[in-house]
């Protein structure tokens, strides 16, 4: 089932069922979060965005996730289809524009304000970048 979330399509969600509660909440999946967060720094040159975060929030996933080749073909078939949704053409060298790397360090030392002790952005970057690359393109 394929639900919308605002304009955008949600491909893929996970129940989460609360102990005593007796509710039910549908959640992304982390392959929904990342793609929907590489998807959104490569429309970043295209919207005039800064998405310093969602590197953040990607390097902070991949180090607290293993994952596995088939989250790797889950997370490239969902940004494949997030992308095309928004006329992006996504490729396995897109995450290298510089214009995308230099938007998402655009003001990357504020988030220092909200996480405290934050990493260099070379070392969150690349992180992702390597994540990126290594989908099953």
């Amino acid at each position: 089932m394929q639900l919308t979330r605002f304009r955008d399509q949600i491909y893929t969600f996970q129940e989460l069922n609360l102990t005593g509660a007796g509710v039910a909440v549908r959640a992304f999946t982390l392959h929904e979060i990342i793609a929907e967060k590489l998807r959104a720094l490569l429309r970043q040159p295209i919207r005039n965005r800064n998405r310093r975060q969602d590197v953040y929030d990607i390097a902070y996933l991949i180090e607290e996730n293993e994952l596995s080749g088939e989250d790797r073909r889950v997370i490239l078939q969902t940004l494949i289809e997030s992308c095309r949704t928004r006329g992006i053409e996504a490729s396995a060298d897109s995450i290298g524009n510089p214009r995308v790397r230099q938007r998402a360090e655009a003001d990357w030392n504020t988030l220092a304000l909200e996480i405290g002790d934050l990493p260099p952005f070379e070392e969150r970057f690349a992180t992702m970048q390597a994540l990126y690359v290594s989908l099953p393109w």
